[in-house]
């Protein structure tokens, strides 16, 4: 027997309530009038399953994807019927079952309205590989308000990049900031950071080390993106927005494939989590760092200090500020 599993259940998941049987696999239908059939479900260890029927034969494409997800098991399985298949996910930790379960949803609204196997199985397999990038970075967790505020204003840059200055590849490569460089974007003679201010917050920087505002590239910016939170705003956009609308702009395999491994780095995947703050960048300041702007950095203090984290007072930066222009004009004249 099989039923729809309402999505809006709070502490609550499908799988609390489906029985561990004695053999194979109890299963709920996650939607009753999808055309793929896809089921929340538990086996005979208790452990959690999503599980899609699939017609038709998909064991190259499936051995092609190359799939090893930390703490989830990957299957594709032969039903008793010539020609059906069944993708079997199955969640090897249960102390990981919240973020099984966050994963899980995306995908399921993805099927939902998907009437082919193959088209299904390539859905499945895409966001699995976004999975495998997600769970192989050094925190797949939940980004915090403050993180999902200055992972939202780094991917305005970049479509700012893309769409003022650089093709789509040379702006992701330019993105070195998920890899953990001293700076969010370096790209020709230029170095980025990029910071963010809350409409309703102290009108400071929190600069994390001795080490992010000096460069070795001849210019270095540093810009402050003002972010207004409000789901009343026409223009203001989730997290998930975002990430969608850059993708959608990004042309060739290869680019996407690079935009995803990006975003995996910097701790994301798509979740319903980030649907929520809806977010408008209302102003954004440039400024220019010289051998006058106010910081700490590397080359002027004492050996065996490190790890310094400080904070600048915005009021105190007037003099250095610029136009968002210089960037590019900078760049265009070398």
């Amino acid at each position: 027997m099989t039923t729809d599993y309402p999505e809006s259940q709070p502490h609550t998941t499908p799988w609390d309530d489906i029985r561990q049987p004695d053999a194979d696999y109890n299963v709920r239908r996650v939607y009753s009038n999808a055309l793929i059939p896809t089921f929340w479900g538990k086996d005979v260890h208790g452990n959690c399953l999503l599980i899609t029927e699939l017609e038709g034969d998909h064991q190259k494409a499936f051995l092609n994807a190359n799939l090893n997800i930390q703490g989830i098991d990957v299957d594709l399985r032969q039903r008793s019927r010539k020609q059906e298949q069944t993708l079997v996910l199955t969640l090897t930790s249960h102390s990981n079952l919240d973020l099984f379960y966050a994963l899980c949803k995306p995908l399921t609204r993805n099927l939902r309205d998907v009437s082919n196997s193959r088209t299904a199985l390539t859905i499945a397999l895409n966001q699995l590989k976004r999975w495998q990038r997600f769970l192989a970075g050094k925190r797949p967790r939940l980004l915090s308000p403050w993180e999902v505020r200055g992972l939202f204003a780094e991917l305005h840059f970049l479509k700012l990049l893309y769409t003022h200055l650089l093709n789509h590849d040379e702006a992701l490569s330019a993105w070195i900031g998920p890899k953990g460089g001293n700076q969010d974007f370096v790209f020709g003679n230029t170095a980025a950071e990029i910071k963010t201010i809350s409409n309703q917050g102290p009108n400071l920087f929190n600069i994390a080390s001795e080490n992010q505002l000096e460069s070795p590239a001849e210019k270095l910016y540093l810009t402050a993106n003002r972010i207004i939170e409000s789901s009343e705003l026409s223009s203001a956009i989730s997290l998930n927005e975002m990430v969608t609308r850059i993708e959608s702009d990004l042309t060739g395999s290869s680019v996407r494939d690079e935009y995803q491994t990006k975003l995996a780095e910097a701790g994301y995947v798509e979740l319903p989590y980030y649907d929520n703050p809806s977010m408008q960048i209302a102003e954004i300041r440039v400024y220019e760092i010289t051998d006058e702007f106010p910081r700490i950095i590397r080359s002027q203090i004492p050996d065996g200090i490190q790890n310094v984290k400080y904070q600048l007072q915005i009021e105190s930066l007037e003099p250095f500020i610029c136009p968002l222009e210089t960037i590019w004009n900078v760049n265009r004249c070398n």
